[in-house]
C-alpha cells in the first residue's frame, strides 16, 4: 500500500459564518491534511458536488458538528465526521486523490483599528477602500510585502494596491485574477502566473523593482514566480495609494467589478531591493517588519466603508478525531 502523505499548514482560512453588514465575529479554519487517505466509519453527512476543498470548509463549518472531513476532488464529494465515538487506526484507509482534513474553528473577534491584525473586505463596493495620500515624495526602488486572502473569482482584475498621481492613474498597481498577479509601473505590466489556487487560502506577495536598471520580480509564497524589466530610470512621483479599489483617475472612477474583497494584513513597502533570504523570512509569518516608506500600522487606520479590523486568532488544539 503506498504510504499517504500528510502536509501540516500552518494558515488560516476564514469562513465567514453572518450574513449582517457589519459581523460580530469570524470562524477561521486551521488544518491538519493527509493525503491520499480518508476516515471510514464517522461520517454524519455528505455533499456531492463540491468543486473547491474551501466550499467543503463552509459545509463543515455550518455543520456546527464537524472536526474533520474527506474531500474527494475528482468526484466533489464532501464527507463530514463529528467525534462522536472513539477513532481507531484501522477507521483511516488508503484512497487515492482524497484529502482528509482535521479542521479546528478559531474565533476572530473585532478590535480596534490600533491594535487590528487583519483587515476584512466583506463585500463588492467603492466604498470600501484604504486612502494614504502623498505616503512618499518620490521612489526609485522599493520592495512590497503584503499578505491576501482573497473571497472572489470571476474573469477581471481586482485591485489590492493602486497607486495613482495627478498625470497618471496606472503609475503602481498590484492586480490579481486567481491564479493570476499582475504588476504595472507607469502603465506597463509584468503579467505573472501564480500557479496555484489563490481563493480562500492566505498567500505572501511580494514584489521588488528598481529604476537604475528596471529589474522587476515577483514572488507568491516565497517562490519567485516572474521576472523582467519594467520602466528602467522611471521615477515614481507624490500620489495617492489606494487599498482595495483600481483608481480610473487621481482618487476617483472606481470600478466595483475590480474591488478587493477578502481579508489582507502586514502590508508595507520599503525603499530598497529585498534579497531572498529577508523575503524567506517575510514569507514566514504576517507578524513582520514595518517599512520605511509605507507601514502596515499607518494603513489600517486609514479605512473607509465597512472595512473590518480583526485581531490575531484564538483556537483551541485540535478536535479529538485524529489521523495519526
Amino acid at each position: 500500500m503506498r504510504n499517504p502523505r500528510r502536509v501540516t499548514s500552518s494558515l488560516i482560512l476564514v469562513v465567514t459564518v453572518s450574513v449582517l453588514p457589519m459581523i460580530d465575529s469570524l470562524f477561521f479554519i486551521s488544518e491538519s491534511m493527509t493525503q491520499d487517505r480518508m476516515l471510514q466509519g464517522h461520517v454524519f453527512e455528505s455533499h456531492s458536488g463540491i468543486t473547491s476543498q474551501f466550499d467543503c470548509y463552509r459545509k463543515c463549518n455550518a455543520s456546527g458538528n464537524c472536526y474533520s472531513m474527506n474531500y474527494h476532488p475528482t468526484t466533489g464529494l464532501c464527507e463530514l465526521s463529528c467525534n462522536c465515538h472513539l477513532v481507531v487506526p484501522n477507521d483511516f484507509v488508503y484512497s487515492l486523490h482524497t484529502k482528509y482534513f482535521m479542521i479546528r474553528q478559531c474565533q476572530v473577534l473585532q478590535c480596534s483599528f490600533e491594535t487590528a491584525t487583519f483587515l476584512h473586505f466583506p463585500r463588492r463596493s467603492v466604498e470600501d477602500k484604504i486612502i494614504f495620500v502623498e505616503p512618499f515624495f518620490s521612489l526609485t526602488t522599493f520592495t512590497i510585502s503584503m499578505w491576501i486572502q482573497p473571497d472572489m473569482e470571476g474573469s477581471t482584475f481586482h485591485a489590492v494596491l493602486s497607486y495613482a498621481t495627478t498625470a497618471i492613474d496606472n503609475e503602481l498597481n498590484v492586480y490579481i485574477k486567481n491564479p493570476m498577479i499582475n504588476v504595472a509601473i507607469n502603465n506597463v505590466a509584468l503579467k505573472s502566473n501564480g500557479r496555484k489556487n489563490l481563493i480562500g487560502r492566505w498567500h505572501h506577495v511580494c514584489v521588488t523593482w528598481k529604476n537604475d536598471d528596471g529589474k522587476i520580480a515577483v514572488y507568491l509564497d516565497c517562490e519567485k514566480i516572474n521576472d523582467g524589466t519594467l520602466k528602467r530610470g522611471h521615477v515614481i512621483t507624490k500620489g495617492a495609494l489606494i487599498l482595495g479599489q483600481e483608481q480610473d483617475g487621481y482618487m476617483e472612477r472606481f470600478d466595483k467589478d475590480q474591488t478587493y474583497k477578502g481579508n489582507l494584513t502586514s502590508l508595507n513597502i520599503w525603499d530598497r531591493v529585498f534579497t531572498a533570504d529577508e523575503i524567506k523570512e517575510l514569507s514566514a509569518s504576517y507578524h513582520t517588519l514595518q517599512g520605511n516608506v509605507v507601514k502596515w500600522s499607518d494603513l489600517k487606520q486609514r479605512t473607509h466603508g465597512e472595512i473590518q479590523a480583526l485581531c490575531d486568532p484564538i483556537c483551541p488544539p485540535f478536535g479529538v478525531v485524529s489521523h495519526t
